[in-house]
């Protein structure tokens, strides 16, 4: 028989679900709507995540926003996870062979987001860090989702790209997906000059349980340094991680 689970923890989950997709915070009001409940009970289970640090809530505005704790979950989840513990292992060992800066990112409702950077050794100014978001169709990390990701990821990409179509009046939907397939059959995507004038990018796919994406791994540097050629070298060493990464097998 399947197990109902516990009624509250669904409850607070929904709650925390709530404020992970509004980065700005929310008053009770608002919170109570979007998880469906009275703001009685809605206060009532705020106030206990408040307690335990998932929650925290703003002394001037009264507005809620996630927790120190909740930060600190997603933190151990990397270092325990034995699939996001090879991949951050592999862009700390990326950016220490390479000297550029090296990224993992997951798949949010925000689109690819950054949860580990590796730092260059060759100075970049750079407003890269933890929790920052790139274009899912202007970005070599974005194309790999686009590629790689799941029916629903394909879904968002596609909206992103209607809304921005005219302003870019140069990458039409069907060019965009062309260029896709193109990623699929490198299982790389690399961008010269954007999303960020004057860098460079090269991700690769990391696969999962059942061949599912689960992050991407990209390498970010200058323009003048990081080539990006089909024979640069950079993009034939991103090719051999990839067959490294085929070695991992199926991770639990």
């Amino acid at each position: 028989m399947k197990s109902k689970g516990i009624q509250s923890i669904k409850v607070s989950g929904r709650i925390l679900r709530a404020l992970t997709e509004d980065e700005r915070g929310m008053p009770l009001s608002q919170l109570a709507r979007q998880t469906g409940m009275p703001p009685g009970q809605c206060h009532s289970y705020v106030t206990s995540l408040k307690k335990s640090r998932l929650v925290s809530q703003d002394a001037e505005t009264g507005t809620y926003t996630l927790g120190p704790f909740a930060l600190e979950l997603g933190v151990a989840w990397l270092k325990h996870d034995s699939l996001a513990q090879k991949t951050v292992n592999l862009a700390k060992r990326l950016a220490i062979d390479t000297g550029f800066m090296s990224l993992v990112s997951i798949w949010t409702h925000k689109g690819p987001t950054i949860v580990h950077v590796s730092e260059a050794v060759r100075p970049m100014a750079l407003n890269i860090r933890q929790g920052t978001t790139f274009s899912s169709i202007n970005s070599a990390t974005g194309a790999v989702f686009a590629a790689f990701g799941s029916e629903g990821i394909k879904q968002s990409v596609t909206q992103e790209l209607k809304n921005h179509r005219q302003l870019d009046r140069s990458r039409h939907e069907k060019s965009f997906w062309d260029d896709i397939e193109v990623v699929k059959n490198d299982r790389m995507a690399a961008t010269e000059g954007r999303p960020i004038p004057g860098v460079n990018a090269i991700s690769i796919p990391i696969m999962g349980q059942q061949n599912t994406l689960s992050f991407a791994c990209t390498l970010v540097g200058s323009i003048a340094e990081l080539k990006v050629g089909a024979r640069e070298k950079h993009r034939l060493l991103m090719a051999r991680v990839n067959e490294e990464i085929d070695s991992w097998g199926t991770i639990a």
